[in-house]
Formats: C-alpha cells, sequence, structure tokens
C-alpha cells in the first residue's frame, strides 16, 4: 500500500506561519488558515506580475519615444554642377537624414531619368530634355519628400549645315552649333555599298570637316557633344 509522503515544513516556514499567527491574534482576528507554502508562492506571483507589467510600461515608453522617427523625412537640397560642358547641365541632389535613404528617383513628365550616386548622401542627375524635374527622396521609415526644378540649357538640337565647297576632289562641309561643339572624332559616312568612310581631316575653327568626294553616294552623320546628330545625304547624280 502506498503511503502519500509529504516533505515536512522547514523551520523557517514553521516559524513565519507562528508569526503570522501571532499577528492574527495580537489583532483579535480568526487564526490563519492559508498554508504559508500558499502565501509564499502567491507573493512570488506578484513579485512576477509586478515585473511583467514594468516591462510593458517600459516597452511603451519606449514605442512612444521612437514615433516621431517615423515621419522623419529628409533635407533635402538642389544645385546645379558647375563646370559643365555647354549644353548637358548636371543637377545635384544632396540628401542629409539620420534615416537611410531607400531610393531618389528622377522623373520628366512621363520619363524617368537614370540618378547616379557619386558619394554618401550625394546624387547626380543628367537631364535629356528641358522642362520640369521632380526629385522624390524616399527614406527606409517610407516618408519622402519631393522637389522640382526647371531645368534650362540642355542642348536638344542637332548642328546645322552651312554649306559646302568642292575643290580638287574633296569635299569640305560647313556646320553650326548654337550651343556646344561638333563632336569631329565621331563623324563618319556610309557609302552606297554599306562601307563606312571616315573625314580625311576636319577643321576645328572653320567648323568643317573634308571627304573625299564620292562616286555617287555618301550618307553622312555628324553629331555634337550632347549626342545630337545631323544626317546628311550626298549624291552625286
Amino acid at each position: 500500500m502506498k503511503k502519500n509522503i509529504q516533505a515536512e515544513p522547514t523551520l523557517s516556514q514553521e516559524a513565519a506561519g507562528q508569526m503570522l499567527n501571532n499577528v492574527f491574534e495580537a489583532c483579535d482576528f480568526e487564526p490563519n488558515r492559508v498554508p504559508i507554502e500558499v502565501l509564499q508562492s502567491y507573493s512570488h506571483y506578484r513579485r512576477e506580475r509586478n515585473i511583467l507589467q514594468k516591462a510593458i510600461i517600459v516597452l511603451v515608453v519606449l514605442l512612444f519615444l521612437m514615433l516621431p522617427v517615423l515621419f522623419i523625412t529628409a533635407n533635402v537640397d538642389i544645385s546645379w554642377v558647375e563646370g559643365t560642358p555647354p549644353g548637358s547641365p548636371i543637377v545635384q541632389v544632396l540628401a542629409k537624414s539620420v534615416i537611410p535613404v531607400e531610393s531618389v528617383v528622377a522623373t520628366m513628365g512621363d520619363y524617368t531619368l537614370e540618378v547616379y550616386q557619386v558619394s554618401e548622401g550625394i546624387y547626380q542627375i543628367h537631364p535629356n530634355a528641358n522642362g520640369t524635374l521632380l526629385v522624390t527622396v524616399t527614406l527606409a521609415n517610407k516618408q519622402f519628400t519631393e522637389h522640382t526644378v526647371e531645368v534650362l540649357g540642355v542642348d536638344v538640337d542637332p548642328p546645322v549645315l552651312m554649306g559646302s565647297a568642292l575643290a580638287n576632289g574633296e569635299l569640305e562641309i560647313f556646320f553650326h552649333d548654337e550651343v556646344s561643339t561638333i563632336n569631329f572624332e565621331t563623324i563618319y559616312a556610309v557609302d552606297s555599298k554599306g562601307k563606312v568612310v571616315y573625314p580625311l581631316r576636319h577643321d576645328e575653327g572653320a567648323v568643317s570637316v573634308t571627304f573625299a568626294y564620292p562616286e555617287d553616294y555618301l550618307n553622312i552623320f555628324v553629331s555634337d557633344n550632347c549626342g545630337n546628330t545631323l544626317q546628311l545625304v550626298l549624291t552625286t547624280h
């Protein structure tokens, strides 16, 4: 037959129980009927509960203090890069924030332009047209800042044919570009057989290029330093 074995109360528990009974008797209360072990376990429960409540309060306070961080936006400064070639302005974007920058987007109308990061917090944009440029800087907290800037001075016109002169079997062609300069190194032509033909020489002072006079046909391509290209068709018939 099995017997229930109960642990003998320790001396401290007996002393605590006797002391509690003495207090009840001195106060003329009924004797305590709750075992001291139960009272001790309830005391531990209250202590753990208080610790949990304090932890929750601290967490709520921290969340409250961090709440403004969710609404921080970037401090954005937009300027023009100095010393760029004529007709090729560059927009520089300086974004300052304690929150990391997630993206910088540049648009002109329905077109999205390339944005180049040159260093920490510094970005550059190369507009390819004149008009209103919209720059949107978005932080990691999803807050964004929008700035607009009017872009002027982008060269979108190709070189202009001014005239030509034929001498000694060579054709010298003269051009003019209002904003930028002719990129003589990129000038070439294609003859009637599909062969690429390069100029004999060029004259930057006269803004001219000289080809050997073709037998029947030349398709000439002349670009400026902004990438605008003039196409000429030369026939000898």
